[in-house]
């Protein structure tokens, strides 16, 4: 609630939100049987109508902090509700990859600062690149389980929003 307080919502529409965050509660029914009220705080669940809501309001923060100190990489940060893609080009895959890196980390940084979890193993990579080459090189995250020995490796294609993606833009596999 604090990132709605500091984007300057009033207190009634702060507390209208902490009232699905917080203090919640639910039982189970199966057929006759109802069991004891149990604690759901467990945020806005997947599919609630506030979700995409909620999950705007806490990231665009972080994307307009992101835009500011990531200018200097030259990456861009995608969002589709809980959905982010950081973006970046160059003429090597090794260039963006290490692009990448630092742009990641700072995310991290930015949703550990305003108390926001990034789910490492939710991270996808993927090359769009023009050479004729396999190159498609692995990505060391910095954090795990893409750190070390166990590299973040780049998908054959990309699903983004209904659409296939392949590395050469063919959309076969779309098709």
């Amino acid at each position: 609630m604090a990132i709605l307080r500091k984007q300057g919502f009033p207190p009634l529409v702060v507390n209208f939100f902490a009232s699905y965050l917080v203090g919640r509660s639910t039982s189970y029914t199966w057929n006759t049987f109802v069991s004891d009220l149990r604690l759901a705080d467990v945020g806005v669940g997947q599919g609630s109508a506030l979700s995409p809501v909620i999950s705007a309001l806490f990231i665009a923060p972080i994307m307009k902090l992101f835009k500011l100190r990531a200018i200097r990489l030259g990456s861009t940060l995608l969002s589709y509700v809980d959905d982010g893609t950081a973006v970046t080009q160059s003429k090597s895959l090794d260039d963006n990859n290490a692009v990448l890196k630092q742009a990641y980390a700072i995310l991290f940084v930015l949703f550990a600062v305003l108390g926001l979890v990034l789910e490492h193993d939710k991270t996808e990579l993927f090359h769009f690149d023009r050479s004729h080459s396999n190159h498609n090189p692995p990505l060391d995250l910095g954090y795990a389980p893409y750190a070390g020995d166990r590299l973040l490796t780049p998908k054959t294609y990309w699903r983004y929003l209904g659409f296939y993606f392949d590395r050469k833009l063919l959309f076969t596999e779309h098709v």
